[in-house]
């Protein structure tokens, strides 16, 4: 076994280690998880969507309840191992996707560092929620896009297909990937890519078909009132900002968030202008579409950190694109003082939540 494959291996190993002791005393639960619940037990017995209330499950679209509606009557017990996957899965996709950058370099092992001691990934995978699947799906479709970018078979594309259609049923949100990869390949190719066209009508056609079904179940005023623009913008912008400040720096100041979120445009501008790869301008524009929906949409800001949480992986691959990798010295003086801050905060986390877990 070579250096890389054991970093890879130790990366790995930390990971499902750390997050089965979080979970020893089973997976959180929110409000999302019991409608989750609720509503995969309903489809189980009688083939519908529904809150325990009795309304229709409309808060996101079908996939994850449906899933879960396979394990009754353990979908608590199993959602605990679903997680571990999709965490270790998600950590492994993305360091397969960084080797494509930096190779077997020093960046790289640092990169698999902060992954195996990411606290926003632990975050999202701690609780009974939709987006464990939903990032272990977005992960795949971007290995796979960096597939068929390099090697132009037909399989890889209908793969790419069928992984946006699935996360975009899984959280409505996965339409921004669909369109910041296809934008990303027409603009590149000026409109011309007729496989990107077809590509995005299909992988779209998922999440289409759910809005109509919403759309039929409420008035478009329900609809706009529930899912519209945020009243306060500003205040969205403020708490997104705030939420990527706090990955690496233990401060609630949101000025900090937003020097964090002019860097990583700065950074995508340098990948897409200076590569001129359509997968890191996929990247890219994506990314941006997801945080400019999460800044204007309306939504709790309570639950801000958890949805931006989804960006880490690709946000630390931004971040530490700009380093000074000709001078290792440096870039590994950078890497180490970057890493303590969310190292110590991962670790805490992850005791406090497995004590909070045992305590119920």
């Amino acid at each position: 076994m070579n250096i890389k494959n054991l970093w890879t291996a130790i990366v790995l190993l930390t990971v499902f280690g750390m997050h089965r002791y979080a979970q020893q005393c089973g997976v959180g639960k929110t409000y999302d998880s019991e409608n989750y619940v609720w509503a995969s037990n309903t489809y189980a017995e009688r083939g519908v969507l529904e809150n325990r209330d009795g309304v229709p499950f409309l808060q996101q679209p079908p996939l994850f309840p449906v899933v879960l509606s396979f394990a009754k009557p353990y979908q608590v017990e199993w959602s605990s191992w679903l997680n571990t996957v999709c965490l270790v899965g998600t950590v492994w996709l993305w360091l397969l996707l960084a080797g494509k950058v930096w190779g077997n370099t020093i960046v790289w092992y640092f990169y698999g560092g902060f992954l195996a001691f990411a606290m926003p990934l632990y975050l999202v995978h701690q609780f009974l929620w939709s987006e464990p699947l939903f990032l272990l799906l977005v992960s795949l479709h971007f290995i796979i896009l960096e597939r068929y970018e390099r090697t132009k078979k037909t399989i890889f594309w209908w793969l790419l297909v069928v992984v946006a259609w699935l996360f975009c049923l899984q959280r409505s949100i996965g339409i921004v990937f669909v369109l910041g990869t296809a934008g990303a390949y027409l603009w590149a190719g000026k409109g011309r890519n007729i496989a990107m066209w077809l590509y995005l009508l299909v992988a779209s056609s998922g999440f289409l078909a759910w809005l109509i079904y919403v759309l039929y179940v409420r008035s478009p005023t329900e609809v706009v009132a529930t899912y519209g623009l945020q009243d306060d913008a500003w205040a969205g912008i403020s708490m997104c900002a705030e939420s990527l400040g706090r990955w690496f720096l233990p401060t609630q100041a949101s000025a900090w968030g937003v020097w964090v979120v002019l860097a990583i445009i700065l950074i995508f501008k340098r990948r897409i202008f200076v590569f001129k790869d359509s997968v890191w301008a996929s990247l890219g524009l994506s990314t941006a579409l997801y945080i400019l929906v999460l800044c204007l949409k309306k939504s709790d800001f309570s639950d801000t950190e958890r949805f931006v949480a989804v960006l880490y992986p690709v946000f630390l691959l931004g971040i530490f694109s700009t380093l000074p990798t000709q001078n290792t010295k440096i870039a590994v003086l950078c890497l180490c003082v970057l890493g303590i801050y969310p190292t110590v905060r991962c670790v805490k986390n992850v005791v406090f939540w497995k004590e909070v877990s045992c305590k119920k």
